[in-house]
């Protein structure tokens, strides 16, 4: 058996592995004040578009990554939501809202909610009042970049929260502009979102909502009064002071866990998935191995 040969079987016998992993273990859930308490990711890039997993993979790994929803947020895209209506299966429970990212060259804006693409070339308050009149939320993306002065006083006013902690920056990285935004509007709903493309694992910053009901309004209205806590990769939280202490336990452990329901065989297959794909590559398009 030559070299290349054992490097595609080796490859193929390891993404089988893994597909077999273990289900995601099922959580009781966090309830806090009167209210339930759900995780998500409003900051998710997904295939076909600028990321590496189909909206139903995405879904999955949210199970395992003990996230409650997620949001799709191709950059000036929905192409890959309108895949996932026509072609995709269940969701599974986990709650799978449309949006895109916003990416102007000055400013970046998660739009959860919206159905239609929202045109980029306008100003940060003009594209959240677009959002808004198809009855989505505006979200300031990372907002240390691009353009940072791109967040005054009258955009922060219009945007229904901001990322306090993203795959570029965490919560204490954030803090100067997270300062201005709460000086200016105490109330404003603070996010964490990964930012998935391709590495950065899903749900490694995200959002904690005190709900009232499990669903895209519950979600929104908890978004629109203000009830989010932020989280970060470090573990560190970010939000209303009361309600902070609920989930600070959680933002730690979740921090620090791997993936709900993971075991040995993961890594393994992980490992040796890349081993054999890093072979084929320098194997190139031929078997270049010598018989002895």
């Amino acid at each position: 058996m030559t070299a290349r040969v054992i490097a595609w079987v080796g490859l193929i016998g390891c993404i089988a592995l893994g597909a077999a992993g273990g289900a995601a273990v099922e959580r009781p859930p966090l309830t806090a004040g009167g209210y339930t308490v759900l995780a998500a990711d409003f900051h998710v890039h997904s295939f076909p578009g600028d990321g590496g997993l189909l909206p139903w993979d995405l879904a999955g790994e949210a199970r395992r990554r003990d996230l409650d929803a997620i949001a799709l947020t191709n950059h000036n895209s929905l192409f890959s939501w309108r895949v996932a209506q026509r072609f995709g299966s269940s969701f599974d429970g986990t709650i799978v809202l449309p949006g895109i990212e916003l990416t102007s060259s000055g400013y970046h804006i998660a739009a959860i909610g919206v159905r239609e693409v929202v045109p980029w070339r306008q100003s940060p308050v003009q594209a959240a009042a677009a959002i808004h009149a198809q009855g989505g939320l505006a979200i300031a993306a990372h907002p240390l970049g691009p353009v940072p002065s791109a967040w005054d006083a009258a955009a922060l006013a219009a945007v229904d929260g901001f990322e306090a902690a993203s795959s570029r920056d965490t919560v204490a990285q954030t803090a100067p502009f997270i300062r201005q935004a709460v000086a200016r509007r105490p109330a404003l709903a603070p996010f964490g979102g990964s930012d998935f493309h391709y590495y950065t694992p899903l749900g490694v910053n995200r959002t904690f909502l005190f709900v009232t009901g499990r669903s895209r309004d519950g979600m929104f209205e908890a978004i629109r009064s203000g009830r989010t806590v932020a989280c970060d990769s470090r573990g560190e939280v970010f939000g209303p002071p009361a309600l902070l202490a609920p989930v600070a336990a959680e933002c730690r452990r979740v921090a620090t866990a791997r993936p709900s329901g993971w075991h040995w065989v993961d890594g393994v297959s992980t490992g040796g998935a890349w081993i054999s794909l890093v072979a084929l590559i320098v194997l190139g398009p031929r078997d270049r191995s010598v018989a002895l």
